[in-house]
């Protein structure tokens, strides 16, 4: 029926499709592209961390607390990667955009300050590795076990079943008892 022919000068044309918009020439290809790309790139991050959280690491003996800091930094970078990736499929030069991003850099530095502490902060949990996932801490008057520890804040689960979203910039900066770090023994005043 020669469908295969038609159908696929259809889709060159549409991907090859074109317009402007400013000073800028967006092509639909190009974003399909793009957007492909990040998806993938989600997949393959979040599939490559349950592979080293619940396939790998169980099987190797490691120090406390080192698959979960390796599963968080490789997903970093996977993700790192594949953003550069799709970024460049999409066309765009990223040698333009060192000027502006040094600008926004300022900007966001001054604007996003707390954000980026509690990230930087993550990064040195991360490392040091001061809590773990099923540590009992205490920082001021929250006394739970640690249930997760994300990039910018950690959750913590307290004994009257309420969850309490703590900054990790109040995890390095403040007072943190942690209570399990290296004996899992605990005593409770009853």
């Amino acid at each position: 029926l020669s469908l295969y022919d038609i159908l696929y000068h259809w889709m060159t044309g549409l991907f090859n499709l074109s317009f402007a918009l400013g000073g800028a020439e967006i092509v639909i290809g190009r974003f399909f592209s793009f957007a492909i790309l990040l998806i993938i790139t989600f997949y393959v991050t979040r599939n490559l961390k349950l592979l080293l959280v619940e396939e790998l690491f169980p099987r190797v003996t490691l120090p406390r607390g080192v698959a979960g800091s390796t599963s968080m930094i490789v997903g970093y970078i996977v993700a790192g990667i594949g953003a550069y990736i799709a970024i460049t499929a999409a066309g765009v030069d990223l040698g333009k955009f060192s000027l502006l991003a040094g600008a926004l850099g300022v900007g966001i530095g001054l604007g996003l300050q707390g954000v980026v502490v509690n990230f930087i902060a993550g990064i040195i949990m991360a490392f040091e590795r001061p809590i773990q996932i099923g540590d009992t801490v205490e920082i001021g008057n929250i006394l739970g076990d640690v249930e997760s520890i994300g990039v910018r804040s950690s959750k913590v689960r307290t004994y009257d079943g309420s969850e309490v979203i703590v900054p990790n910039g109040n995890m390095i900066s403040d007072n943190l008892i942690n209570w399990t770090l290296s004996n899992r023994k605990k005593r409770y005043d009853i």
